[in-house]
Formats: C-alpha cells, sequence, structure tokens
C-alpha cells in the first residue's frame, strides 16, 4: 500500500547508454562547445553562460549512444550521425548538488534541462 501523495517510479523506461568524450577522459580530438547552437534555436539553443563556480561544469562530446531496454535482448542504436553533427553533439552540464559520498549527483545541462545521475555499484568481483 502506498503513501497518498506518492507516486511510483517506472524502472523500465528504456535508457540511454551514451558514449561520450570529456577533456579529462577524451575519446577522440576533443575541443568544448564554444557557441549557442544552430540559427534559430534549431535543436534548441545552448547557454553560453559561464559557470558559477570554477571546476563544477563537466564538457562532454557524444559520439554513439543505444537505447537498452529489459524487454528486448540487444541494444538500439541511437539514430543521430554524431559525426555530422559538429558542435551540436557537443555539451556541458554544471553540478550543483554533489552528494558527500558522491554517489549521487544533480546537474543542469547547456539547454537547461535538469539531470539526476547516481552511480552504479561498481560489479562484484
Amino acid at each position: 500500500m502506498s503513501n497518498p501523495g506518492s507516486h511510483a517510479i517506472p524502472t523500465d523506461r528504456g535508457p540511454v547508454e551514451a558514449q561520450a568524450s570529456t577533456t579529462d577522459r577524451p575519446l577522440e580530438g576533443f575541443i568544448p562547445r564554444s557557441g549557442a547552437g544552430l540559427p534559430f534555436g534549431i535543436l534548441g539553443v545552448s547557454s553560453t553562460q559561464p559557470p558559477d563556480k570554477p571546476h563544477t561544469r563537466i564538457d562532454f562530446q557524444f559520439s554513439r549512444a543505444a537505447f537498452k531496454s529489459s524487454k528486448i535482448p540487444f541494444q538500439v542504436p541511437y539514430p543521430v550521425p554524431f559525426r555530422l553533427l559538429g558542435d551540436e553533439r557537443k555539451g556541458w552540464i554544471d553540478t550543483t548538488y554533489l552528494a558527500r559520498d558522491g554517489r549521487l549527483r544533480i546537474a543542469r545541462g547547456n539547454k537547461g534541462t535538469v539531470f539526476i545521475l547516481a552511480k552504479d555499484d561498481p560489479p562484484a568481483s
């Protein structure tokens, strides 16, 4: 029985697994995003505002992604040609909250999206 006013959170919404370069972990030639994006806000406008505090921004560049689901035994490639998107495949997140144990992070992205990120448990050895 649930408490009044509580909401169940679905656990299988088809998460996306992505590969991205960062300044600290470059997978290919990586230069952080420099502008607001394509003209007329196509694909969303990216903020060019600097971070509120030093060392809170993580710049990234996607190179591939796929949808995962417990309902199918394979990953479905994300239908985006990242290499053709130039700066549109690049972005950043600013950490606004980091738990003391480092396992939970709340961040805002360059297009205004709020992310709640949790580290997976390390694999059992």
